[in-house]
């Protein structure tokens, strides 16, 4: 056999250079739903698998996602990509108050294009904070710094036999892992948006869940007692609120200070 795709010759299902399949057919009809139902769950079940342990598991998932297990594991930045697109899709179809074409509305509205850079600036923060898709993003980044600098003298064993903290990337990917849990989460409340009432039992639970999650997911990552990871990440969120508040106003003031030279 000769791989079309690096033309090197082999025996067998498989190249050995790069791993693709000896078999490529023209695609049929059947192949679009395929890769759809293995996007998923595939062969090994990868996707339910990574829910699952979220779910189940988080934090000791998570530690063998960074300690090097990580082909059994949906990796974390196309799972929160792949949640965040689904929910974008299910929320517009359902014409839901959450739709993540919110920000898209208010830069067209008319009533808006004369209107300050102050005030785009705050209806901007109103559609990224009202909107679970919008936030799930940004929060990543914004609780960033703070769990590396809170979370640095932690350290968790290496499979070379030393110990090290995590590191900016490894928190990275822990924090995407945890709004991955977010965006599920926001599907599991999505059947009660139709319920009239139900809007501020649903925004306590999307602030109460995920801090409990992030608690639990700490705690088993980094080995620590359940009082020393609730006041860690207690004092991270607080962290990340002042840091968020200053930046806000730094833009608030520079922007107004902008228009008001104007």
């Amino acid at each position: 056999m000769k791989c079309l795709n690096c033309n090197t010759h082999f025996e067998g299902d498989f190249c050995p250079r790069c791993g693709q399949k000896a078999s490529t057919s023209r695609f049929e009809t059947k192949e679009m739903f395929l890769s759809i139902i293995k996007l998923l769950i595939g062969g090994d079940h990868k996707f339910l698998v990574t829910c699952k342990h979220l779910l189940t598991r988080p934090g000791h998932m998570v530690r063998e996602f960074l300690l090097g297990k990580r082909t059994c594991y949906y990796a974390p930045i196309p799972l929160l990509l792949f949640l965040v697109a689904l929910y974008a899709i299910v929320t517009f179809a359902l014409d839901s108050t959450t739709s993540p074409f919110d920000l898209l509305k208010i830069k067209l509205n008319k009533d808006d294009v004369a209107t300050d850079s102050a005030q785009q600036f705050v209806l901007f923060f109103q559609a990224v904070t009202d909107n679970r898709v919008y936030f799930a993003l940004f929060s990543v980044l914004l609780n960033l710094l703070p769990y590396r600098f809170i979370f640095r003298k932690y350290n968790i064993a290496r499979p070379d036999g030393t110990f090290a903290s995590l590191n900016v990337a490894e928190h990275f990917f822990v924090l995407v892992y945890q709004t991955c849990f977010n965006m599920l989460l926001a599907f599991a409340l999505l059947p009660f948006n139709a319920v009239p009432g139900s809007e501020i039992w649903t925004a306590r639970l999307c602030m109460v869940l995920p801090t409990i999650y992030c608690i639990i997911l700490y705690k088993q990552i980094c080995s620590i007692s359940w009082l020393r990871s609730t006041l860690l990440n207690l004092l991270s969120i607080v962290v990340t609120l002042f840091m968020s508040f200053i930046l806000l106003l730094l833009t608030f003031g520079l922007l107004y200070g902008y228009d008001y030279a104007k």
